[in-house]
């Protein structure tokens, strides 16, 4: 996290005394009993009762929540109330408080604890002439989510009640969140205008339901590499022959690669040699389509006759090469001997010094030879060969080829002396995990699956504690890329309202739309803060954590995984905070000791307006989701994330150690 983050932690913490200040703030249950009637008797100021939706069809449902607070107006959390209605025969309401239409008219649900109660009133509507019920729910499909430009598609809408009943005859309006990108007819029909993405709307009786569009340009159709027609010798003398040729395209728009061969003449391409030195070594990088490329091969006998060849290619020799039709032949007599015997090779340098691939990418080695003054040697022969093959190869002409994770030496020998390189090869990244919420054309920004500290860029500090508590440990229970993970220790005593330590990475671009997923598991003797708060991911957009992933809980009752906004402009009630719980019916509770997949998805508001919104899903269900949020003033884009998990505000200290852990963590953005 960088300098301007940590302050916007400890302003945000100062600003909601983790809780316990501010108008909003939620009061603590680790020494009070939330089941204790008399205390709350005491310490309940008021109740009131919101809905879903506050008018419903017959046969519709909605759900009642109750908000109680205390005298200095704090949020009172995890009360059970009781629920009732003034007129069971308009509509009913379970101890649960789900509110069931039953016939037309208006009721009072109220909802009472310890002799403090509110309400609010609900209507219930008539069915309609075609006997169905309200619209609760509408889905949008496409017959094709992927267009060129030009292209057209049928989206349709499905219509459903709140009984997931399909509702037929509804009248249904269509609209493009970006008809620059592509629009829609009145009959739902999509016409795809130019690159880019949009969201096509359906909306019935106030409904409304999306799909995205992406609207892409066909790929370039690849054609088989040029062929080189004029081959010629530039120059030669006892041991070097100089070739030049036109370069050609590659069969995708692209400068070709160069195969150049030699042989006894006459040369069969075959069994010919691969050049491997001097500048014609095998392989030759083109570097403008049309233009003269000249090289030099060397180490050539004198006067000795030879064939010499070229072919032009795409791609990597010996994996996926495309190759064009063999060049034109050229034959060269090398001139005799005059000089004396070459000066010995006393040392062998390598470039680069070190190497690191990911699997199936490739670096080109290179080997100075230098006499015992230091004097550069060319044309002297080199030898390559790896300490793995499993691992890496290199060829004649010192290409290096990644095959496998792990690490190993290349080796280059001339005239008896030697030197290596080590080659660390890493494995690619997983592609996105199968069943996934991740939203199509998103950018990976950053993936790590935990194999060091640093690794993918991310910078580790010690903030408040100790960079000792940030660690990877092996958790053969891992359930994303094991054995490695991420763990973050609290020691006995670390002190509430800070973090042990802490990661954190800078995002590119700028993305309004943010997926983060990540596996998560906390300790069997985790402890909840008394406030609640138990942060884990802070998220910054207009240069401010304003974004936090957060583990709910108290003491040893339920942890929940949820979302905390912090200093924004509005959460959609007008609220610059907002602490939110799993709203959708599963509890979204976190076990203690059990690996858990959270996904989220955020998107930003633009310029103005309260437009924002975040998802949340826990092993694959869907478990939160709030909108109208405008986290700042401007264009909220995501710039930042740091796992800096804050233990709470003001409070106790840690009274045993405990753990937080994170496998695999991926951040995605468009």
């Amino acid at each position: 996290m960088n300098r301007t983050l940590k302050s916007g932690v400890v302003i945000s913490l100062a600003m909601f005394g983790i809780f316990s200040c501010s108008g909003d703030s939620s009061t603590g249950t680790d020494s009070l009993n939330t089941n204790d009637l008399s205390a709350d008797a005491n310490l309940i100021a008021s109740v009131t009762v919101s809905f879903g939706r506050s008018t419903i069809a017959v046969g519709d449902t909605t759900m009642a929540k109750s908000t109680l607070r205390d005298w200095h107006n704090r949020l009172l959390l995890n009360r059970v109330v009781s629920w009732s209605s003034s007129d069971n025969a308009v509509a009913t309401v379970s101890t649960g408080g789900l509110v069931t239409g039953v016939s037309a008219g208006t009721a009072v649900i109220t909802a009472a604890r310890a002799g403090k109660s509110g309400s609010a009133t609900i209507t219930v509507t008539s069915v309609g002439s075609s006997n169905t019920g309200s619209v609760a729910s509408v889905a949008v499909s496409l017959v094709s989510a992927a267009l060129n430009p030009g292209q057209t598609t049928q989206a349709a809408a499905t219509v459903r009640d709140s009984a997931s009943n399909v509702l037929a005859g509804r009248n249904v309006s269509w609209n493009s969140t970006d008809p620059a990108v592509a629009t829609v007819s009145t009959t739902g029909l999509v016409t795809a205008v130019a690159i880019g993405t949009s969201r096509i709307t359906a909306t019935s009786e106030g409904i409304s339901g999306s799909a995205a569009v992406s609207v892409t340009t066909p790929p370039t159709t690849a054609t088989s590499p040029g062929s080189v027609q004029d081959l010629k010798a530039a120059g030669n003398d006892s041991t070097t022959v100089t070739l030049s040729f036109t370069q050609v395209d590659d069969g995708t728009g692209q400068p070709a690669k160069y195969d150049v061969r030699f042989a006894p003449p006459p040369i069969s391409w075959g069994s010919a040699t691969s050049v491997s030195s001097g500048t014609c070594t095998t392989p030759v990088a083109g570097t403008a389509i049309g233009s003269a490329l000249v090289c030099k091969v060397l180490g050539l006998k004198p006067s000795t006759a030879y064939n010499f060849q070229v072919i032009a290619f795409r791609g990597t020799l010996n994996q996926n090469a495309v190759f064009g039709s063999l060049s034109n032949v050229v034959s060269v007599t090398t001139g005799a001997s005059a000089t004396p015997p070459p000066v010995p090779v006393a040392s062998v340098t390598l470039s680069p010094a070190s190497v690191s691939l990911q699997v199936g990418g490739t670096s080109q080695l290179t080997a100075t030879t230098r006499d015992a003054s230091n004097n550069v040697l060319t044309g002297r022969a080199v030898a390559w060969a790896t300490g793995n093959g499993a691992i890496a190869t290199v060829s004649a002409g010192g290409l290096v080829a990644a095959v496998a994770a792990g690490t190993t030496q290349i080796t280059a020998t001339s005239e008896g002396k030697s030197a290596s390189v080590t080659i660390v090869v890493n494995a690619p990244p997983p592609p996105p995990v199968p069943g996934s919420v991740e939203p199509a054309g998103m950018t990976v920004l950053t993936e790590r699956a935990f194999n060091s500290v640093t690794e993918d860029g991310w910078g580790v500090s010690a903030w408040s504690g100790s960079v000792s508590n940030c660690t990877i440990v092996s958790d053969a229970s891992a359930p994303m890329s094991p054995p490695n993970v991420g763990r973050i220790r609290y020691p006995a005593g670390f002190a509430s309202g800070g973090e042990p330590c802490g990661e954190s990475r800078a995002l590119s671009g700028s993305y309004g739309t943010m997926y983060l997923s990540f596996w998560f598991k906390v300790s069997s003797n985790w402890l909840g803060h008394q406030t609640g708060a138990n942060k884990i991911f802070h998220i910054t957009t207009g240069g401010s954590n304003h974004f936090v992933v957060n583990l709910w809980g108290y003491g040893n009752g339920m942890l929940q995984m949820g979302i905390l906004l912090q200093g924004i402009v509005n959460d959609g009630s007008g609220s610059t905070a907002a602490n939110w719980f799993p709203n959708l019916g599963p509890s979204g509770e976190i076990k203690r000791g059990q690996w858990y997949h959270v996904e989220i998805i955020a998107v930003g508001n633009s310029s103005g307006a309260a437009n924002g919104s975040v998802n949340w899903w826990l092993d694959g269900t869907k478990v939160g989701s709030h909108s109208g949020i405008q986290y700042v003033s401007g264009a909220a884009t995501w710039q930042n994330i740091a796992w800096a998990p804050t233990w709470g505000g003001a409070g106790p200290s840690v009274p045993s150690e405990m753990y937080q852990y994170v496998d695999h963590l991926r951040l995605s953005a468009k």
